[in-house]
């Protein structure tokens, strides 16, 4: 019923922070070399498979995959401490099998309202492409068409505009989404914006899944360990789980794109959808690490935390929302006075005034970066070692990049445990996930079921210093059952 051992996971638990993860990688380490997989088919018009090759050659590159597996195997069940073993047993293993049967499982997707969206989206570009063309006729020098995918074109229309582009490191002109935000109260940037936002979302999602041979259902990939452009196995730093394929987590979370495309996501007949979100939970680990009376108090009185803030600091709740988030990522004065439209000194004295309001969150963060630095790292909630190398850095940005990670990795990292703990008991009470994005699942549960015990587990998977509270509601689409 379960995996009893998993190299890589156990690469990854003892090391999250490690480049690769992948068997060649971990073996080459080790002084074991082997062809690469690609090496033996080879490419293109030259590709032979495995199964039109010598036997012998592909008999010693499966063995070598199995020695060496087990080779690993056995030199991290020895070097795993106790935490460690703790993490890959009772926490990766068992996630591992759930990932696994989600995956079997997949989702439903309502193919005709898919399509109606579609079209509608592409009825948007084919209208965006157009308000485009015509603001870029006078100042295009091209004989050819306009091509609104052409960062070239682009790049040349925006200084004809007058607006200075920054360089990539080979030379040509940036045009990439930060860039273009600099611009947006231009009207061809506005368009522009607006075009590439529904255009990703057709490649990804409407067009994409139209595309797919399994429907109406989709089976997307979660993982512990992702896979990178390159084909390395990277795990993702605090633990978090990454989802691909199609990655639901870059669904838009409060446009009114991201909640249609949510309405896609329907149940098998006789069934209904439950979305169940943890609340808040990297503000209430912020108030458990730090045991600040402010964030414990209106946590405790159920009060809207960011709102508290706002008030002891005199600004709107968006700018306490800031300042709170500023706190676990680091965010600095442009963003701050970004979001509270003041000057960046107006901003630095909201900052200052937070770290003399909430002490404890202060004298917290200085805590963690210092002993980051002693220790080389840091631990989350459930002892899961972080290890931090770009602390000893000789370049001081990369060395505050990596102190600012320090923080959020425990935050993170905490938050990824509760939410993988929580799926592992859910299995456990007959509550399968249908999908997870970030702190957040969806399952299928009889019309007649109620969502009581899936609040009530998620809310007792550990004991904070605040309470842990899941918001839950039910619904015929995921943009019903998230209350959209």
């Amino acid at each position: 019923e379960s995996f009893f051992g998993d190299t890589i996971l156990m690469s990854y638990v003892m090391n999250s922070t490690k480049d690769s993860h992948s068997l060649k990688e971990l073996g080459k380490e080790r002084g074991y070399v082997w062809l690469m997989y690609k090496e033996i088919v080879g490419k293109g018009k030259l590709k032979k498979t495995l199964d039109k090759q010598d036997i012998g050659l592909v008999a010693s590159y499966n063995a070598m995959d199995v020695f060496v597996t087990y080779k690993l195997y056995q030199e991290f069940k020895q070097k795993m401490d106790v935490y460690q073993t703790r993490i890959l047993e009772q926490i990766e293993l068992p996630v591992m099998r759930i990932l696994f049967e989600m995956e079997l499982k997949g989702v439903l997707i309502d193919e005709e309202k898919l399509r109606k969206l579609d079209e509608c989206f592409r009825r948007q570009l084919v209208g965006n492409a157009e308000r485009l063309r015509q603001l870029a006729s006078y100042s295009l020098a091209w004989k050819r068409g306009f091509n609104p995918n052409s960062n070239k074109q682009i790049a040349e229309i925006l200084q004809k505009r007058g607006f200075n582009l920054p360089e990539t490191p080979k030379g040509n002109k940036k045009v990439d989404k930060w860039t273009l935000e600099q611009y947006k109260d231009d009207e061809f940037v506005k368009v522009l914006l607006e075009y590439n936002k529904i255009e990703k979302l057709v490649s990804t999602y409407t067009g994409g899944l139209l595309e797919r041979k399994t429907l109406p259902k989709v089976y997307p990939t979660y993982n512990q360990i992702s896979r990178t452009s390159d084909g390395m196995d990277k795990g993702i730093v605090s633990g978090r789980l990454s989802c691909s394929d199609p990655n639901l987590q870059q669904i838009p979370t409060r446009t009114e794109e991201g909640k249609l495309i949510r309405e896609l996501f329907i149940p098998k007949e006789g069934y209904s959808l439950i979305d169940a979100d943890y609340s808040q939970i990297e503000y209430r680990l912020l108030a458990h690490f730090t045991k600040e009376p402010v964030l414990i108090q209106a946590f405790k009185e159920n009060k809207d935390v960011h709102e508290e803030t706002g008030r002891l600091l005199g600004c709107d709740r968006d700018t306490g929302k800031t300042l709170n988030f500023a706190s676990i990522y680091g965010a600095g004065v442009k963003k701050i006075a970004k979001t509270a439209k003041c000057s960046q000194e107006e901003a630095q004295v909201f900052i200052d005034k937070y770290w003399k309001t909430l002490p404890n969150v202060t004298s917290w963060i200085n805590q963690v970066k210092y002993q980051a630095h002693q220790k080389g790292g840091v631990y989350t909630l459930m002892k899961r070692w972080i290890p931090l190398p770009g602390l000893y850095s000789k370049d001081l940005y990369d060395r505050y990049h990596w102190e600012r990670c320090a923080v959020n990795f425990i935050i993170q990292g905490s938050a990824a445990e509760i939410l993988k703990l929580a799926a592992i008991e859910l299995k456990k009470k007959g509550y399968l996930p249908l999908l997870t994005v970030h702190d957040e699942f969806l399952f299928e549960v009889k019309e007649d079921e109620r969502s009581i015990p899936i609040k009530e587990i998620m809310e007792s998977i550990v004991k904070l210093a605040v309470p842990l509270v899941a918001d839950v509601g039910i619904g015929f689409n995921w943009r019903e059952a998230k209350g959209d």
